[in-house]
């Protein structure tokens, strides 16, 4: 792993994901941090785990998801290239993605079906 950890998460198996949105390169650990293997090369900012055990990553590019503990990483259309530094999934398993990084934002979006469709819930003025 590099030098650099800018998002740490772990799902509901237990499994650790950490990464660097800087440089690059998302990593998973099966046995509590004591090996880590490249899963893909994605720049996370951000991780959330739903009750299904989905784990979410907010990325500079957009929103990925895995099914399979991290093994392999899917791409959420809607958020192709926009940065997605921040993920909340509450408790009825929304999930809520805020968008943006120093510029290029567009707001909070919420996903009620596990992400195949998204309603802008929140723009911010400043």
């Amino acid at each position: 792993m590099g030098n650099e950890c800018w998002a740490i998460g772990e799902s509901k198996e237990g499994t650790l994901f950490a990464g660097d949105a800087n440089s690059g390169g998302l990593y998973r650990s099966t046995n509590n941090g004591e090996n880590w293997e490249l899963a893909s090369n994605l720049f996370p900012l951000t991780f959330a785990v739903d009750s299904n055990n989905v784990v979410y990553a907010g990325t500079f590019n957009g929103l990925y998801f895995s099914t399979d503990n991290g093994i392999s990483w899917t791409e959420n259309n809607f958020f192709t290239n926009i940065a997605v530094p921040s993920i909340v999934v509450d408790t009825n398993n929304n999930i809520y993605c805020g968008t943006g990084y120093y510029s290029g934002g567009n707001g909070v979006f919420c996903s009620k079906d596990g992400g195949q469709s998204w309603m802008d819930t929140i723009r911010f003025k400043w």
